[in-house]
């Protein structure tokens, strides 16, 4: 039948963040759902990224990350990713190759839920990361680049940061970059009530 026949799609993770990039470089790299789909036709297969069957971008203060799901017949999923985030930035792309990570399959999917719960965080367990992984998915529902294998593993990892927030005491204390320097400055400074 035309359904065993056809192949597995792979789920990749592609993605820069503080740990990888310089802000600079993040910010130019940096572009929106719309600008890929724009280069993303569904509907016509002779497109150039219409191996790309299905995408969510996730885009932070501290990374940048591209989940996809592309045809199994795609050798080079890294430069195929690759040339579809660069069509629609300003950026090198052997630049931007230099910085990037790749992950695949589970690998990806268990970052996903690392990144929801905040342990990927440049500060560990920050709440906020939770609410931009949702908007991520949300803008991916309204633009109508997800799929079963996005929605499935979006869903997952929203589940897992939920749980983690709820279970443990990750996010107890600071869980910002601006509470920590804030209670550095009032280490070094004393009270700022007044500067």
């Amino acid at each position: 039948t035309v359904l065993s026949a056809m192949r597995r799609p792979q789920l990749i993770c592609l993605g820069l963040s503080h740990q990888t990039a310089s802000v600079e470089l993040r910010e130019q790299a940096a572009c929106t759902v719309e600008d890929l789909c724009s280069l993303q036709h569904y509907s016509d297969i002779q497109q150039p990224h219409s191996n790309v069957h299905e995408f969510v971008l996730l885009s932070t203060c501290n990374r940048f990350e591209l989940y996809a799901v592309v045809a199994e017949e795609v050798t080079d999923p890294r430069s195929a990713l690759l040339a579809f985030l660069t069509a629609s930035t300003p950026v090198d792309p052997a630049l931007l190759n230099e910085h990037l990570y790749m992950l695949v399959g589970m690998d990806a999917a268990e970052h996903l839920a690392r990144v929801a719960a905040g342990v990927e965080s440049l500060v560990l367990g920050e709440s906020q990361i939770l609410g931009q992984v949702s908007r991520a998915y949300s803008n991916a529902v309204e633009n109508h680049t997800l799929g079963p294998v996005l929605d499935a593993t979006f869903r997952m990892a929203i589940r897992a940061g939920k749980r983690v927030q709820a279970e443990t005491s990750i996010s107890c204390g600071s869980v910002s970059i601006s509470s920590v320097a804030v209670g550095m400055a009032e280490r070094v400074r004393g009270s700022l009530s007044q500067q």
